[in-house]
């Protein structure tokens, strides 16, 4: 296997964002490449849909939010997580949350 996808899966409010900054930091201290991306906004589709959920003007069923944020995951993991995956262990920045992006070669 070239590589390795995690996910954090929990409510907002979590703590996902800190999980996650400090589990990439970990593993690229063990000298691994890390991905870190986010859902919505690991690509240029995934900002639209995070600005369009997350300052919205009005209100939005439920539904409509939750095909948004699926959306967004099938792009995401289309265009940006497996084609990491497919390269194996090479330098692939994403920034998170307006952070410098957490990459290393290995």
């Amino acid at each position: 296997m070239p590589g390795l996808f995690l996910t954090f899966e929990v409510g907002d409010g979590s703590g996902k964002s800190t999980q996650s900054a400090l589990l990439t930091d970990w593993l690229l201290e063990q000298g691994h490449t890390v991905l870190h991306s986010r859902e919505p906004g690991g690509s240029d589709f995934g900002l639209e849909v995070r600005e369009l959920v997350l300052h919205r003007r009005g209100h939005i069923a439920a539904r409509a939010e939750a095909l948004l944020y699926a959306a967004d995951r099938a792009h995401n993991i289309a265009t940006v997580v497996r084609p990491a995956l497919e390269r194996g262990p090479q330098p692939a920045p994403q920034p998170d949350d307006g952070d410098p992006p957490r990459d290393a070669p290995s």
